[in-house]
Order: C-alpha cells, then structure tokens, then sequence
C-alpha cells in the first residue's frame, strides 16, 4: 500500500516532519511518499491562503497520485479536499478551534515555542467546553500528541489518525459513489490549467 502525505504549505522541513510522523503511524508494507507545494505560501494562516492552497492541493494531486492508493492533505483545514471528493474518495469531519493567541517565529520550531500555550488550549478546552478529544491540527504540529502529557481529553495527532484511516479506507476498497454528491463528475475540457490537472479533470 502506498500513501501519499500532501503538503500544500511550501516549508520542506514541515513535509518531513509530517512524513516522520506518518512512517512512525503506518503499518507494515505501508509506504508513505510526500509531496510539497512549489508555488503558493510557506505557510497557509488565512482564509484566503487556504483557497489558494486548495488549487495548488488538487495540481500536486493529479501530479502525483499516480500508483499511489490513498492522498493525505496535511493542511489544517484540509485546502481542497471537497474539490477532491469530486475526483477521488476521501472522508473526514470535526467542528470547533480554539487557537493560540501568541505568535511564533517560525513553524520549523512552532511546537517548542507555543508548547506551553497550546497544552493550557487543550486543557481549557477540557474544561470550558467538556470535550473528551482534542485534534491538534496544523502541518506544523504533526507529533505534538504525543508531546503533551497529562491532558484530561484524548489527544489525537491528526496525521497519525489519517494513515490510520486511509490504510483502513484501502483495505476496504470502497468502490466510490455513482450518484450522488459524492459521484465523480463527467469530464470536462479546461484552458490553461497545469497539465496534469487539465488531464485528472478531463479523464484524459
């Protein structure tokens, strides 16, 4: 089974950090290969960064998902991924984000600057909201889970809960919806898209 971890956010170091953490998750005969952005931003922190990001996702999809069996968006907030649905089969969910007041210098050592603050967010969130589990999400913040010791919630690193899922979601080998909103839509001719996307979404 391969897997691909997709890093719409264009830091290396973040892909291999996130690649570290998937490797450590996945099971054996599992291969995990990554990709990162060439174009977009460093880091993706706005609304409108995650539009940008979420077209740069589905180019670096159709580019490399070649012979792979499952595509990992590594991103919080998941750029792309209902554009995705529409080529391909994903699954995913959650509601609700507390997120750290404080700035950091840079996202390779984001975990050591904020750890403090977001462990005290994951313990607020235990008791200002009774929340039972808590999503550390962010590319930056693949490993962290199992940083934080002592938290009253469960705390789920979403990488690890991803290779988990998409190592599942292979096995099972669902064979994707033919009505519906999650159908694959027809093909359809497009103008000075990457030729990769151009021909993923042309069923060339």
């Amino acid at each position: 089974m391969k897997i691909l971890v997709l890093n719409p956010n264009m830091t290396q170091g973040m892909t291999d950090g996130l690649a570290a953490v998937a490797r450590r998750a996945a099971a054996p005969g599992t291969e995990i290969v990554t990709a990162t952005a060439r174009s977009g931003f460093p880091y993706i922190s706005s609304r409108a960064e995650a539009q940008v990001a979420g077209a740069i996702a589905l180019d670096m999809i159709a580019e490399h998902a070649e012979g792979v069996d499952a595509v990992i968006i590594a991103a919080f907030g998941d750029p792309g991924l209902l554009a995705a649905r529409d080529e391909h089969r994903a699954s995913g969910g959650g509601h609700g984000v507390r997120t750290p007041a404080a700035s950091f210098r840079s996202v390779d050592t984001v975990q050591d600057e904020l750890f403090d603050e977001l462990r005290a967010l994951s313990e607020a969130a235990v008791k200002e909201d009774g929340v039972d589990v808590v999503v550390l999400g962010g590319a930056p913040l693949a490993g962290l889970a199992q940083r934080i010791e002592g938290c009253a919630a469960v705390l789920v690193d979403p990488i690890t809960a991803a290779v988990g899922q998409a190592e599942t979601l292979v096995r099972l080998s669902p064979r994707g919806a033919h009505a519906g909103s999650f159908a694959r839509p027809p093909g359809k001719a497009s103008v000075a898209l990457p030729p990769a996307l151009a021909a993923w979404i042309g069923r060339a």
